[in-house]
């Protein structure tokens, strides 16, 4: 068997379609990336076009015309903040955040009392001058933290009232609802004091960086959690299913907001490693099933089959040693994609980035649960190999049965092509005969960790007895036709 198995894997590492696919997923991965890791200055071309609209506009109308003068000074405020936006490198800075969401109203409020827009007092448009002024100086001084105090102490004033107001209800017995409301603005306020907190405590500026992203996450994602769970209601799975990814997402931000780290981060060559599947999953399929769906056909196609029979070897050895070096070239294109991952990945973000362990969230014990790289790609893999291996098995057989490489290939690739849209219909129609189906079951990483299925009618036991039903189905009567094949007229 040893032997067979050996001369099997002579056969294909001399074959030059396999290292072309090797080249082609090296590029692709290189290409990946430098992808990830280039910053597209979109913001410039989109302001500078934005920019020359507004001054378009502001010629085709008329500040003196009462029809005109609302539009005026609207296209004037978004003029004048796509300006300062470009002045302060566009919208990926933290003052590109500050101008678009706390300095524009200011900007508004001045150009309504300047062209007569509403009724602007003019103590109101005094004390928007002096604090658009004050906003204009803390931008030129790179003083983010100055507004992250203010926010929070805006925060902290009113959760204080918040509090208050909720002691008020509860002491004159208010009806549940306003309770209830009441409650809920108080937990969202506490939400929104811990990140202000979070953020001044780690230094996080309000740029388009990781961390920052991270804080929005968690704040928007707290609320969502809490809404669902304190409906009682009857709940609809695909409602389940976010709510699993918002508790997933929630508490990977907390925590690298508290350990400052980006784990998270899933554009560094660290983050692409561990999606390796998710990025590269049809390069891995692509090989296999070539190596499958030719590893017995080309036998029968170059007449080789008949000295290959003529050796002591029984029938049923011949092919078991064919389908154990398929899974073992499976293992070898799925480590070499990760090796090469590793390397590029390395290379073009640096190669410390992998000492940062990987985070995941357990949903048995709802902790987060830290672990190596290797020990969470290795679990992956195993959770994905049922894919692999049943695609496999699927150009194997048809290659064993029809001794037609180009048909099993092809079949085998439009399986795998097609399983996307029939998991869609079977999730979106509920189908559920189709948790007999191999294709919602195959994929065993939707169970890691505790997780739930994408499809709410299969279960980690089902799914396994599934893929286990259709390897068996496949491999029997490939075994059967081969061993009765008639060879005389190859």
């Amino acid at each position: 068997m040893i032997n067979l198995i050996r001369n099997e894997m002579t056969k294909i590492l001399k074959k030059k379609s396999i290292y072309i696919t090797l080249i082609i997923t090296l590029a692709f991965i290189i290409l990946t990336n430098v992808i990830y890791q280039i910053k597209m200055n979109w913001d410039s071309d989109y302001l500078d076009n934005e920019i020359a609209f507004y001054e378009e506009q502001l010629k085709e109308l008329n500040p003196k015309l009462a029809s005109d003068k609302e539009q005026y000074v609207d296209a004037k405020s978004n003029l004048e903040m796509d300006q300062l936006l470009k002045q302060y490198g566009g919208t990926n800075t933290w003052q590109g955040e500050i101008i678009r969401t706390k300095i524009y109203s200011y900007i508004y409020t001045l150009n309504c009392h300047e062209y007569g827009v509403g009724e602007v007092a003019l103590e109101e448009f005094t004390q928007a001058k002096q604090t658009y002024e004050k906003m204009l100086e803390q931008l030129k001084n790179d003083d983010w933290k100055a507004f992250a105090m203010a926010d929070r102490q805006e925060i902290t004033i009113q959760l204080k009232q918040a509090k208050e107001e909720l002691a008020q209800a509860k002491s004159v017995n208010a009806e549940k609802k306003v309770i209830e409301s009441l409650e809920e603005q108080v937990k969202t306020l506490e939400t929104s004091k811990q990140v202000a907190e979070w953020r001044i405590e780690k230094n996080i500026s309000y740029d388009s960086g990781y961390l920052n992203d991270a804080l929005s996450v968690y704040e928007s994602g707290s609320s969502q959690i809490r809404n669902y769970e304190k409906e009682n209601d009857q709940k609809e799975y695909n409602e389940k299913l976010q709510y699993y990814q918002t508790l997933k997402d929630v508490n990977i931000a907390k925590y690298d907001i508290e350990h400052e780290t980006t784990s998270g981060k899933a554009n560094d060559g660290r983050g692409v490693l561990l999606r390796t599947f998710d990025e590269y999953e049809i390069f891995i399929i692509i090989m296999i099933v070539m190596i499958a769906g030719s590893i017995v056909s080309e036998e029968f196609s170059k007449g080789t089959i008949k000295l290959l029979l003529i050796k002591p070897y029984k029938r049923t050895t011949i092919l078991t040693a064919k389908f154990i070096t398929c899974i073992i070239m499976l293992l070898i294109v799925i480590l070499l994609v990760m090796g090469m991952q590793f390397v590029v990945g390395g290379i073009i973000t640096g190669f410390d980035k992998y000492q940062t362990p990987a985070v995941v969230y357990n949903y048995n014990t709802h902790q987060i649960q830290e672990m190596s790289l290797i020990s969470y790609l290795a679990q992956l893999t195993v959770a994905k190999l049922p894919i692999y291996i049943l695609l496999m098995t699927l150009a194997f057989a048809l290659s064993t049965l029809f001794n037609h490489t180009a048909l099993s290939i092809t079949i085998a690739l439009l399986g795998y092509m097609g399983s996307s849209i029939i998991n869609m219909l079977a999730i979106q129609f509920k189908l559920q005969f189709l948790k007999f189906f191999v294709t919602p079951n195959w994929d065993l990483s939707q169970y890691l960790f505790g997780n739930i299925p994408q499809f709410q009618y299969i279960s980690l036991s089902l799914s396994i007895g599934v893929c286990i039903a259709y390897f068996i189905i496949m491999l029997i009567p490939t075994y059967m036709v081969f061993k009765k094949k008639n060879i005389k007229n190859i």
